[in-house]
Formats: structure tokens, sequence, C-alpha cells
């Protein structure tokens, strides 16, 4: 077998936990390559069984999202704080004997594809695990937008910008700014505002995990509107820019090697801090 291993050494207990993973990897008679969690990290995830991220949340999100078009799976291990996407904290690293026994599930969560089109020319498109997110720039004026779906009706919001999640998400920047907390065996699109001015307008919608959604950025709007990426990428829209957000074709994978109850496993990382 052979791991792939992307440390977050920002994180203070990465090195000493890393040192671990590696050894009991060892014992078990796998190879190990220890790989920088980059853009370009395309040809060691290819070449490897599985990936393992040490770090926080964040780390294990940021690899599992660049397994994906590999169709590799991803185990994530806490080096940080609150480690709720993790699947093992770092007292429990000898679980990874689970791997050479069998001993483990694959969870598959849906993600998240944005498209930007510019006068009818596609620029630039996006996978997520967590969220799109649409924010504005250093100026502090309110942004109107429209989304629509299916033909109906648009959406409109008068806000500090816009978060489209996944149920994975649910629980990270959507959750902060109001919206609900979706079990991850769910598949659908949350929108969640970010501080909106409209009271009527001010509440997360959830759509199909079949719908599309659009959204034009405002002709008429003099504040820079940003889009991110599961915090990772960034790119700055301009007037009359569309947005199209639909359901991936790609999985993130992640390897469970314990029993996780969704809504226990939230009481005890996210409600209790």
């Amino acid at each position: 077998m052979r791991i792939a291993i992307f440390p977050n050494y920002s994180r203070e207990n990465t090195a000493p936990v890393c040192e671990k993973v590696r050894a009991v990897l060892s014992a078990y008679g796998a190879e190990t390559v220890e790989v920088p969690l980059a853009d370009d990290t395309g040809e060691a995830i290819a070449g490897a069984d599985l990936s393992i991220a040490v770090g926080g949340d964040g780390t294990a999100i940021r690899c599992a999202r660049l397994s994906a078009p590999y169709g590799k799976p991803t185990l994530g291990i806490n080096a940080g704080r609150v480690g709720y996407i993790c699947e093992l904290e770092q007292s429990e690293i000898q679980r990874l004997s689970g791997l050479f026994s069998g001993q483990y599930a694959i969870e598959k969560r849906m993600m998240l594809k944005a498209t930007v089109s510019r006068g009818g020319k596609i620029l630039r498109e996006f996978s997520a695990l967590n969220d799109i997110v649409l924010s504005r720039g250093t100026l502090s004026r309110m942004i109107d937008f429209e989304v629509s779906a299916a033909g109906g009706a648009p959406c409109r919001y008068r806000a500090d910008g816009l978060i489209f999640a996944t149920p994975t998400g649910s629980t990270a920047y959507s959750y902060s700014a109001g919206g609900p907390v979706v079990d991850p065996a769910l598949s659908c699109i949350l929108l969640t505002p970010v501080c909106a001015h409209t009271p009527t307008g001010a509440r997360s919608l959830v759509f199909s995990a079949s719908e599309t959604l659009y959204l034009k950025a405002p002709q008429e709007s003099e504040t820079q509107l940003y889009l991110t990426a599961d915090g990772a990428e960034n790119f700055a829209m301009e007037p009359g820019d569309l947005l199209k957000i639909v359901k991936d074709e790609k999985t993130a994978d992640f390897i469970r090697l314990k029993d996780r109850n969704f809504y226990t496993l939230f009481n005890e990382k996210l409600m209790k801090g």
C-alpha cells in the first residue's frame, strides 16, 4: 500500500503526529510519501492508494477536494482544535491498523461545481466540498443579489454576501451566518445570506441537489464582488458575470475507521466547542 501524507506544519503538533503515523504505517509494510498540500499535487495523489491529512479540518477538506478528481479517499488526523471532519484524534493513531485489516468504510460526500462565464465564455470552474462564497471587497456597501432556479422568480437578497453550501459545509460558514445544520448523508444545496438587510429575505433556502442555480453579478454595483471556493481559491468577478452552481459529479471520499454518529459528533464538537 502506498500512502500520501499531507501535513499542515502551521499546527505545532503536526510534526510529532506525522512521525507516529509513519511509524504505524511502516509497521504494516506501507510505503509513505510526504507531500506539501498544494494545487499541483495531482501526481502524488494519483500514485497513492489513499491520502492522510494531518492538521485541522481545513487541511482534511483541502486534501479531499484535491483527491476527488482521482477518486482517491482521504483520512484526516486532527492536529488542530475542533477536528470535526477529521476521523482520528492524536490518541487514536493505532487505529490506522484498520486500513490493513479492511475494517473501514468509505463515506462519499457531495461537492459543488461553480462556473463563471463572461459574455457567454467560461472563464473559471471551481469545485468545493464546503461552500462557494460571494463577498464584497474593502468597501462597506451592501450588494443586491438575485439568484434564480429552474426559470422561476428570482430570490432577492440585499446583503454583505451569499453562501452556497453543501451539507458538509452547513456546519461551517453557513452555520455561522445562521444557516441550518444538514446531515452530510443528504444531497442538497444551501443558500445562506450573510448579514442580510431584507427582513423577508434573510432566511436560508434549501434546494434539491438536482437544481441549477444562477446568479448574475450586479451591473450597477460599485462594490467589487469576490468568489471564494472552500476558503482557498479566490476570483474577482466583474459586473454582468454569470455564476452557475450545480452538484459536482465528483464526490469527496473519506475513510471512516470508527462508527460516527453525525448528531452525536455535532453536539460534542460544535455545540460544546
